[in-house]
């Protein structure tokens, strides 16, 4: 059971950060590094907090409830981004060119 969790983790990652480098712009290293800090951070986190709910006492189904109100966290903030994303998208369509470069500086 390990072995297939470890297969669906890995062929999601770099789906994500070929995702991470189309959106990246200019910096696609440093999120890609970012991105990779974040599950690093997310594989520390998941059993500290599957450890700490055991040690305060609670039954040893408590990691999964845990689990599952994390992943649901998760789904909700990926959807809140994708919503952030479309509306962003259609805002970028309809500006005028003009209007859409108003905001940056020029470089040189």
């Amino acid at each position: 059971m390990h072995s297939v969790g470890a297969r669906g983790v890995a062929s999601l990652a770099p789906a994500i950060n070929a995702r991470v480098f189309v959106v990246a712009g200019d910096a696609p290293t440093m999120a890609a590094s970012v991105n990779t800090s974040a599950f690093k951070v997310g594989n520390t986190l998941g059993p500290w907090l599957g450890g700490s709910v055991i040690a305060a006492g609670w039954a040893y189904v408590a990691p999964v409830w845990l689990a599952a109100g994390l992943a649901v966290t998760a789904l909700g903030v990926a959807a809140m981004a994708h919503a952030d994303e479309r509306v962003h998208a259609r805002a970028s369509i309809t500006r005028p060119v003009g209007a859409a470069l108003a905001g940056c500086e020029a470089t040189g």
